[in-house]
């Protein structure tokens, strides 16, 4: 099967889920403390950047969830497919891009991406975050999650496979990562690095409180 044949069966919800299960073994059990801390208070309005065909991260307790996609067909399946049991209004998806977002400034109360960021290279990088910023208010966050190499490949030896053969081109660092991402706006940032599958996968969850006066 071609690379672009294999894209498009992902499109569809339910074999994305089943594809996540396999890739990422015990990735529900070991993520829900730590998606707990992170997301526990999410509400109002939140954007849910190169959102797929499906929520990866909780729903806000209440409010509205926006998914952005340069995928149209993800952003159609978006809406069917997020809806959390919290009652939160999920049902908008919108198709454009991560670096010029379609949106006026402080919009949302808070913008979140999650395995974005090792599809794009550094300056798509700094461009979505910047722009992440620009929508959030005053009093809003920033929220980053993506996957970074194992400090060793001799000790996670199948982590670091399964990075070798992720189809995105800039898997990164942890050090890597989290200066790209300050570079690209002037928040206060806090970090975290976690292990997140059996296979010893890691994920670096960041968190950007916009610093306006």
């Amino acid at each position: 099967m071609s690379r672009s044949r294999l894209y498009s069966v992902l499109e569809n919800p339910v074999v994305y889920s089943i594809a996540q299960s396999i890739l990422l073994p015990g990735a529900g059990r070991m993520l829900k403390g730590p998606y707990e801390e992170l997301f526990g208070r999410s509400s109002g309005w939140v954007l849910d950047i190169g959102c797929g065909p499906a929520l990866s991260t909780p729903a806000p307790a209440d409010g509205h969830l926006v998914g952005l996609d340069v995928n149209p067909r993800y952003v159609k399946q978006f809406p069917r497919s997020s809806r959390g049991a919290s009652g939160a209004c999920v049902r908008s998806g919108i198709t454009g891009s991560a670096a010029a977002l379609p949106f006026a400034a402080e919009r949302f109360d808070e913008c979140r991406c999650m395995g974005l960021f090792h599809h794009l290279p550094d300056d798509l990088v700094r461009a979505t975050v910047s722009e992440m910023y620009r929508v959030v208010r005053g009093t809003g966050r920033v929220i980053v999650i993506d996957g970074i190499w194992p400090r060793s490949a001799a000790r996670r030896p199948l982590a670091w496979a399964t990075r070798r053969l992720d189809r995105g081109e800039w898997v990164r660092s942890e050090e890597q990562l989290k200066g790209l991402v300050a570079s690209g706006a002037p928040a206060q940032w806090e970090t975290r690095r976690i292990t997140y599958t059996l296979t010893g996968l890691e994920l670096l969850l960041m968190q950007g409180l916009p610093k306006r006066r």
